[in-house]
């Protein structure tokens, strides 16, 4: 017999997956080590793959992987996203979010496609869920304020096009600083307007992203689901040789979802 309710593992993480001639961080190997980690979790939104995406699923052993750009992206211009799941896959939706500020400056958002990958999955008791991932334009300028503006207005169309009123989880890379006023009002429109709520999923008060809050986990009930959240915080095992393994954190909300209804 089914349980009525089960708990889910979410982990969003920014794996800072930029090529080896840009950074000095070492991704050749850092991103197989972040693949093994990631087998803790039911689901994860992982953004910035890149170039790197092989690696990072390669130890991996979800049975469900996808990536934001398709399975055969081209070099430029990928969204750099990825999920991973347990659960069984239901469906699928990739797109761009249509608006970037910078291509030599602003943080070259324009060399990337800011886009979102959403995943609709059906859990062992028979709870639908549609999970989101996304990465939105970086920097504090005025050109990157009002580019996030209308991805998140295009996002939240998105959602409502093909989520409707499904349980939702959206969690990625949203570049909107927690202690910025301009950016917390942005994300609250947005949450409010989709009815959701922010998981409360932050950093560690003593670790060394304290200070960095720009990735976020939202969820809400819905007709399909719904969901309860348990747990939330740093995954801090996404270290090696105590360092972090990527320039953001890695964090998890435990969630409990009861199944109401399938779509």
């Amino acid at each position: 017999m089914k349980s009525l309710a089960v708990v889910l593992a979410v982990l969003t993480y920014n794996v800072h997956g930029l090529d080896a001639w840009v950074v000095d961080d070492d991704p050749v190997a850092r991103m197989p080590a972040i693949s093994s980690r990631l087998n803790a979790y039911d689901v994860a939104l992982i953004q910035e793959t890149w170039t790197y995406y092989d690696a990072m699923a390669a130890q991996a052993t979800h049975p469900v992987k996808e990536r934001g750009s398709g399975p055969h992206p081209g070099t430029f211009l990928q969204t750099g996203l990825a999920t991973f799941a347990r659960p069984a896959f239901a469906a699928l939706s990739r797109g761009s979010l249509g608006a970037c500020s910078g291509w030599l400056g602003g943080a070259n958002d324009c060399l990337a496609d800011k886009g979102y990958l959403r995943m609709r999955l059906r859990l062992s008791n028979g709870a639908v869920v549609d999970f989101w991932t996304l990465h939105l334009d970086a920097g504090d300028g005025t050109g990157d304020r009002a580019a996030r503006a209308v991805q998140l207005a295009n996002l939240e169309a998105r959602v409502r096009s093909l989520s409707g009123d499904a349980a939702l989880v959206v969690g990625g890379d949203f570049n909107s600083a927690a202690e910025e006023p301009r950016d917390v009002e942005l994300l609250q429109a947005f949450a409010s307007h989709l009815g959701l709520a922010d998981s409360g999923a932050r950093a560690a008060a003593d670790g060394r992203f304290a200070a960095k809050h720009i990735d976020y986990v939202f969820v809400r009930s819905g007709t399909t689901a719904a969901l309860r959240v348990v747990e939330t915080g740093e995954a801090r095992e996404f270290e090696r040789d105590g360092k972090p393994l990527s320039d953001h954190p890695a964090l998890f909300a435990r969630l409990e979802v009861t199944p109401l209804s399938g779509p």
